[in-house]
């Protein structure tokens, strides 16, 4: 897992890559209510994705990533939501500042 967790730490935090994979999440206050949804691009520092959930600005969620195509290694960590849209289709897209777990 370390090396997981380097590969992350040491990507720049400009670089945003557009990675389309699964990705589910949990609110702080929920750990055992998990939700689904996908990415639309990943950085060092932050997450983009789009679920079917109401998810509200500052909320802290728990999000773990598995890249189905191996391009990737595994990642896991908390995400404070920055910014929520909603797409025409009536999903939800939601942004924040990622923090990889250390473990």
């Amino acid at each position: 897992m370390t090396e997981s967790r380097d590969f992350w730490r040491n990507r720049r935090s400009f670089q945003r890559m557009e990675v389309e994979t699964d990705l589910s999440f949990h609110r702080e206050n929920e750990p055992s209510r998990r939700h689904s949804g996908w990415t639309r691009d990943l950085s060092a520092d932050g997450v983009q994705f789009e679920t079917e959930v109401t998810v509200v600005v500052g909320e802290r969620l728990y999000i773990s990533v598995t890249p189905a195509d191996g391009r990737l290694p595994p990642l896991t960590g908390s995400l404070q939501v920055v910014r929520v849209d909603e797409t025409s289709s009536g999903n939800i897209v939601v942004a924040g500042e990622l923090t990889i777990d250390n473990g």
